[in-house]
């Protein structure tokens, strides 16, 4: 256990950008913006709190309050907003957790420090297990808190703005809202991505392993020459049509109801009913065993 705690101290000692800095700056952002343009996001839209109709949105179906001169529904605007800052935080914690993966196990040989932790005793297999948690679970779980965070300020914001200058109720707003079921469905969806990812980022951290510099670069290289080599001669790209199809596999229809524990307990036995699943897992177990067989065998560059 101490070693486990030892390596966890060490990602974050060595990557404070990717797991705190580049989430808080962003949050803070995306607030700041969110006061400015408070003002805007009411104009334009009836907010009369007649409930009408059901909610279509995927983290909630409850009730729409709608406007009843058939003006856009004001919930239609916060709902859309939350929907933007949990993509935006998705998007950039995709970016930072390819980025972590490419660099995880370059890094310390290039600047040799692997020969220190090399005389410590802790296996390559602990190692190399511990960049594949924070790749797929703790950069994902800081910009989900980071997200969460963001909005249930905004949430705040806009209940404050709409008590005292619309005279709405608040606890009807806030309610209607129901920011926690939105950082609820993004939640398991968090937890689910990271079990269906493990591949992907396996292979990244295989590919951190083999490289000596420019991972990326080698990476980007390395996929367009397949796709040239298999466009020249079979004349369709299987690799970008395969990944595209692994990364559609993932999209889970029991998500896209009211957010609920028996949507969620469903949407964990669709995913382990998937056979994709438990091939992606045999393709990460082989790609885990190949990078600590690289990292037993090469120390410095």
């Amino acid at each position: 256990m101490n070693q486990v705690i030892a390596q966890l101290r060490r990602e974050y000692w060595e990557n404070p950008g990717h797991l705190f800095k580049v989430p808080f700056w962003l949050a803070l952002i995306i607030i700041l913006f969110s006061v400015v343009s408070m003002h805007s996001l009411f104009q334009h839209a009836d907010v009369s709190m007649n409930v009408d109709v059901e909610l279509d949105l995927p983290w909630k179906k409850d009730v729409e309050i709608k406007g009843q001169g058939g003006g856009e529904s004001i919930l239609d605007k916060l709902a859309h907003v939350q929907y933007i800052i949990y993509l935006i935080f998705t998007v950039v914690a995709l970016i930072n957790m390819v980025s972590y993966s490419l660099a995880a196990l370059l890094t310390d040989r290039q600047d040799r420090s692997v020969l220190f932790f090399k005389s410590m005793p802790v296996s390559e297999w602990l190692v190399v297990a511990t960049k594949l948690f924070v790749a797929v679970l703790a950069i994902p779980l800081m910009y989900w808190l980071a997200a969460l965070f963001t909005t249930l300020v905004f949430s705040t914001l806009t209940v404050a703005l709409g008590t005292t200058s619309l005279s709405l109720d608040a606890f009807s707003l806030w309610s209607a809202m129901d920011a926690m079921a939105v950082g609820a469905t993004s939640f398991v969806y968090l937890l689910l991505a990271a079990l269906w990812g493990l591949p992907l980022y396996s292979m990244l951290l295989l590919f951190s392993a083999w490289s000596k510099k420019h991972p990326l670069g080698n990476l980007l290289l390395l996929i367009l020459l397949v796709w040239f080599i298999e466009n020249l001669l079979l004349g369709q790209s299987y690799l970008l049509s395969g990944l595209g199809d692994y990364l559609e596999g993932f999209a889970l229809q029991s998500l896209d109801g009211p957010s609920g524990q028996d949507n969620f307990s469903a949407a964990v036995l669709e995913l382990f009913t998937r056979p994709g699943l438990y091939l992606g897992w045999l393709v990460a177990a082989l790609s885990l065993t190949a990078a600590v067989y690289l990292r037993n065998r090469r120390f410095e560059i």
